[in-house]
């Protein structure tokens, strides 16, 4: 009897701690949730406006607007692999807050060219060049500090879907804004938003109080981390397939999102609050999102992922018949939103098995180098539909890049990962290695097999 009353006495002010905890870490996903609605909001509000800015008060050629659509993601093949080592080398929440205020500062410069009348096409291409630099580091921190507030498990999972369906929601409430707000106050002005949005979001990040894990202490170079990132990312067959898939796809979207901007404003005259509405449709995306987890338990990882990229080039087609009056404006925005539902399908599944499954030392290198492979080259194939643009027109142009499209679905299809059905448990021994297709060996690279590669498991 003594000893049952002492173990309970011992065990019952356990209780509250924990509820306290995990009341803190539900607190801090909220306003994680919260810096990731404004942030994407500003950027898709900037993201419209700052090409508007060029089209309304610079009138570019084709070209020149490929290369500013380009200067998005050009950086990205020289600073994300240092991204990657330089997140898991620091906190991220101290990068977050530093990416925040550069961003404004970059952003504020462009109203402010405006009034005093030094804008221009290369003002706009160096500050864009400097955004995406920026952009990246706060991405790849951003993406990384999730498991460090979520875990494992459940929550994960959870949260990893509302990061998603949050994502398209913010994005599509942010075009439908950006034509508002170009409508009311021009271009220019329009990008002052995304300066309040990181105010914003830097004052939520600052008020998060969940402890971060301390990053290991590094007696290799950067240069050497850089290297066995990239190999412990090879190294999964199908990862490395997810991320060829990945590449393919964001390439083939680069490519329509240089050329359909141009299409609408240029081609077709639509007003800035017709475009933005029309871009905003990119909603779609929460549905796909909010989807994808049924529809993954009930045909699997792989057929989904094949589903989705095959349903993305059909819904590409209405927007090559359309024309400056009539319905069209509503046809587009339908299209917008069936091919962001299916990307969206897509981009959570592949993101869901590469960051639950990878060690907690490198998740900023393994989420870095999947940003390189898979983003970095969007800046040459959208370069490229520029040009192909000026030789053959615009609506042959995107009649190619629906096309090629289906890319994505070819490689995925020719890989193992389309066999891929359930991922297993979050924070399962083994890790990525573990999300295997049946009949597939196990990875040579693996924690048993590679002297660089540490032991995976819960972090």
């Amino acid at each position: 009897m003594t000893t049952a009353r002492t173990s309970a006495t011992f065990n019952t002010p356990s209780v509250p701690a924990l509820d306290e905890s995990a009341s803190s870490v539900q607190k801090d996903l909220r306003l994680y949730h919260v810096t990731q609605v404004v942030q994407t909001i500003g950027g898709s509000v900037s993201g419209v406006a700052l090409p508007m800015v060029a089209l309304i008060y610079l009138t570019p050629s084709i070209m020149e607007m490929s290369v500013l659509i380009a200067a998005r993601t050009a950086p990205l093949t020289v600073t994300t692999l240092i991204s990657g080592a330089l997140v898991d080398r620091c906190r991220r929440r101290p990068l977050l807050l530093w990416s925040k205020a550069s961003g404004a500062i970059l952003l504020a410069s462009i109203p402010l060219a405006a009034i005093t009348g030094g804008l221009s096409m290369p003002l706009l291409i160096v500050v864009t060049l400097l955004l995406a630099a920026v952009n990246d580091v706060s991405s790849t921190a951003f993406v990384s500090y999730l498991p460090s507030l979520a875990g494992n498990g459940k929550r994960f999972a959870s949260a990893n879907t509302h990061v998603w369906a949050l994502w398209s929601c913010a994005q599509a409430l942010g075009r439908n804004l950006a034509g508002v707000l170009i409508s009311l106050l021009g271009a220019g002005l329009a990008l002052l938003s995304e300066v309040v949005t990181c105010l914003i979001g830097a004052t939520c990040l600052a008020r998060m109080r969940t402890p971060e894990e301390s990053p290991q202490p590094r007696g290799a170079t950067m240069w050497s981390e850089v290297r066995s990132g990239l190999t412990y990312t090879r190294r999964d067959p199908v990862v490395w397939a997810l991320l060829r898939c990945s590449t393919a796809r964001n390439m083939a979207l680069a490519a329509w999102d240089a050329l359909l901007l141009i299409f609408l404003v240029q081609h077709l005259s639509w007003s800035p609050l017709t475009v933005g509405m029309v871009l905003g449709c990119t909603g779609g995306g929460a549905i796909g999102a909010l989807l994808a987890p049924r529809c993954r338990n009930r045909w699997g990882a792989g057929p989904l992922m094949l589903g989705a990229l095959g349903a993305m080039p059909v819904a590409m087609a209405p927007v090559l018949l359309v024309g400056q009056a009539g319905p069209w404006p509503f046809v587009t925005g339908a299209a917008v939103a069936v091919w962001s539902a299916c990307s969206a399908a897509v981009g959570s599944t592949e993101r869901e098995v590469r960051q639950t499954h990878c060690s907690p030392e490198y998740r900023g290198r393994q989420q870095a180098v999947g940003t390189w492979i898979s983003v970095a080259p969007c800046a040459l194939s959208a370069l490229a539909a520029g040009q192909v643009a000026e030789l053959i027109g615009l609506r042959p142009a995107m009649l190619l890049v629906a096309i090629a499209s289906l890319a994505g679905f070819t490689v995925l299809a020719r890989s193992p990962a389309r066999h891929l059905r359930h991922l297993p448990p979050s924070g399962s021994p083994g890790g990525a290695d573990e999300v295997r297709c049946p009949n597939t060996p196990a990875v040579p690279g693996s924690s048993s097999h590679h002297p660089t590669a540490p032991q995976r498991g819960r972090p």
